[in-house]
């Protein structure tokens, strides 16, 4: 009957390999609702995290050794994703939306049009403090066809905050309403790759965004 958990490590823990073995042996019910990490010292997140179904909330934080973030495109009905303080991660990749070559190659030779919907439930994603973070890749043509897929179908918010390496993000937000970015170093392409597609835009906040010297006319 536990809805929602936080696991808070000491943020001096030396013993990576323990740290993992500990969050691998945390296992929670299937059934859980919320989880937040904290201070979590291994270079990789427990195998589990994939497999709560139930998920609504999840935030990692400080979690400064992590290499890669769990595939979680799956998960029916995540609602609130934060990811802040991963100092390890460069880049968020297609094992980010949970497909592999598998999903791909049984994608491409299934009959039908099924539309498959990637982060169906999420409206709230937050990105901070992920000062190493240099690409945000889009899920490829060549895992699966675009008219196949819906990427993020009903994300209404998403804040990236401290991120100024950031060159590279994705184009796929439906609808997308209310959108800040702050303090990032390349600024002109952010902006632009993420607004190209948006037409349900009604909140707009930039500050300290570098390389940005104006607003491109269809925004407006």
């Amino acid at each position: 009957n536990i809805h929602e958990l936080t696991f808070a490590w000491c943020e001096d823990q030396i013993d990576t390999n323990r740290a993992i073995g500990v969050l691998e042996g945390l296992k929670p019910h299937p059934n859980l609702k919320g989880l937040i990490l904290k201070n979590f010292m291994g270079n990789q997140l427990a195998s589990w995290i994939s497999d709560l179904r139930n998920l609504v909330k999840l935030e990692v934080r400080n979690c400064r050794r992590c290499k890669e973030i769990p595939a979680l495109g799956h998960l029916p009905f995540l609602q609130y994703l934060e990811l802040a303080g991963l100092d390890n991660i460069t880049c968020i990749g297609p094992s980010f939306y949970g497909f592999d070559n598998s999903d791909a190659s049984s994608s491409n030779h299934s009959s039908g049009q099924a539309v498959t919907r990637l982060f169906p439930a999420l409206k709230y994603l937050i990105l901070s403090d992920i000062e190493n973070l240099k690409h945000w890749m889009e899920l490829s043509v060549e895992i699966i066809p675009t008219d196949r897929v819906v990427v993020f179908p009903i994300l209404e918010v998403l804040n990236i905050h401290r991120c100024p390496q950031l060159t590279t993000v994705p184009t796929q937000f439906p609808s997308l309403k209310d959108l800040a970015i702050s303090y990032i170093n390349h600024g002109l392409p952010v902006v632009t790759k993420i607004c190209s597609k948006v037409i349900t835009l009604t909140h707009l906040l930039l500050h300290g965004v570098q390389g940005l010297t104006c607003l491109p006319d269809w925004l407006l």
